[in-house]
């Protein structure tokens, strides 16, 4: 399960990872959603690399936030507490933005569809996870945005809920959000 900070106050700092349709569609509801500040954008494709992040997500206006090419920097930047990594669908090409984000103290929600279940796929990969995450104290959310989300925390929580989606961004970002709401009031 996903824990967020308590001492976060008011709003929850959300970096974005990736801006192709899901990512941009995420980013925009961030935008949205009080409670939530989009901090920061990390992008793969190199000549985006300082393009303004409202322009890269398809909106006529510029946020002030610069596209960055450089995920470590982004991050010591931004200081998020939460990054949606949008960037891929393999595990395998997801693994270094994953474990940089933990290493980073960083929550992670991912739309791999591989980290829908990812032991089914690469135990190894998800056992280094797990214990990143336990490490560094924060939460590793697996939507597998294409096929059904499964929520995942350090193993000490023990929690793990499940449900079928079928490929609705609008429907992955209701779980979500009923997720997070869940988790601050049990606080």
């Amino acid at each position: 399960m996903l824990f967020l900070d308590h001492t976060m106050r008011d709003v929850i700092r959300v970096l974005i990872l990736g801006t192709g349709q899901m990512g941009s569609g995420i980013a925009r509801l961030v935008l949205e959603k009080q409670g939530l500040a989009l901090v920061g954008a990390f992008g793969r494709r190199k000549e985006r690399a300082g393009m303004d992040v409202g322009r890269a997500i398809g909106l006529d206006r510029d946020l002030g936030i610069p596209l960055s090419g450089d995920l470590a920097g982004v991050i010591e930047q931004a200081r998020p507490h939460v990054a949606i990594q949008a960037t891929c669908s393999r595990l395998d090409d997801a693994m270094d933005e994953i474990t940089t984000l933990l290493r980073h103290g960083v929550h992670v929600i991912s739309i791999a569809e591989e980290m829908a279940y990812p032991a089914g796929c690469a135990t190894a990969a998800a056992d280094e996870i797990n214990a990143l995450a336990v490490a560094n104290g924060v939460g590793v959310v697996g939507t597998g945005a294409l096929e059904h989300i499964r929520m995942r925390g350090p193993a000490e929580h023990g929690t793990d809920i499940e449900a079928i989606l079928g490929g609705n961004l609008l429907r992955v970002w209701r779980a979500v959000e009923e997720h997070a709401a869940e988790t601050l009031r049990q606080g």
